[in-house]
């Protein structure tokens, strides 16, 4: 995994996300970091954009096709993650109400 992405993980990841990414083996972490970045993004678009939602404060499960994130203030999503095609991945979320 290039270093720019261990720059990145610590720059935007929450501490949570920071501690599971240095407990991967580096052999996993190049399609950790994709899975989750594409969850952080969906989030921050369904929140209102980055400014709106900043990425340290967000935790996205990175497991699975189906997940969660949340916020401390207690807004969650639900997410739902897939390949359109070969080489690429999409992630819907939507946030759950009351």
């Amino acid at each position: 995994m290039p270093r720019e992405a261990d720059v990145m993980v610590a720059g935007f990841f929450s501490r949570a996300e920071r501690m599971a990414w240095a407990a991967l083996d580096p052999s996993e972490r190049r399609q950790a970091f994709v899975r989750l970045w594409t969850r952080k993004e969906a989030v921050a678009k369904s929140a209102g954009g980055i400014k709106a939602l900043p990425f340290t404060q967000l935790t996205a499960d990175p497991d699975g096709q189906y997940a969660m994130a949340e916020l401390p203030d207690h807004r969650s999503w639900r997410l739902a993650s897939w390949r359109p095609t070969a080489g690429y991945l999409a992630t819907l979320a939507i946030m759950e109400s009351g």
